[in-house]
């Protein structure tokens, strides 16, 4: 593969999965063990902003595909950090939700954590990691781009 459509690939199927993770899976669970009736929490307010994190990143990503500038991967990165801070805020404000719910009934329960946390935070972190892998590749690039064979005071600028 040319350079960065496999990390281009890659963020674009973590943002996908940001965007799933955000919308249509669970993130916490509350079983009523006396009844046996559980409940979801799904994402909420916060998961538009994933939403949009995710959406920026396939959108940047495609850029990416044109154009290799460092600015593009570094925005890359910042919306990659954005959506892992973003994805642990709503992974403990949900399971939060959910001991609440378990603290307000006087009735046997559990709360646990349900994979949308887990995936998003991946997604996440995968952005952020390829982003950091891209950058440093292109910088490389651009040095060996800047230095003749044999030349030495190359090597001791670096």
């Amino acid at each position: 593969m040319a350079r960065g459509v496999r990390g281009s690939a890659i963020q674009v199927c973590a943002a996908l999965l940001l965007v799933v993770a955000a919308t249509l899976v669970p993130w916490a669970t509350y079983r009523d063990v006396q009844t046996d009736a559980t409940t979801t929490f799904r994402g909420g307010p916060l998961s538009v902003l994933l939403v949009a994190f995710g959406t920026a990143s396939i959108v940047v990503s495609l850029l990416l595909l044109t154009r290799h500038a460092a600015s593009l991967y570094k925005l890359q990165l910042a919306i990659g950090s954005a959506a892992l801070i973003d994805s642990v805020a709503l992974a403990l404000s949900k399971i939060s939700l959910a001991n609440h719910v378990a603290m307000a009934r006087a009735t046997a329960s559990q709360t646990a954590y349900s994979f949308g946390g887990g995936v998003a935070i991946l997604a996440s972190a995968a952005i952020g990691l390829t982003s950091i892998i891209e950058l440093g590749n292109a910088n490389v690039a651009s040095r060996n781009r800047n230095t003749r064979p044999g030349d030495s005071t190359a090597l001791s600028r670096r």
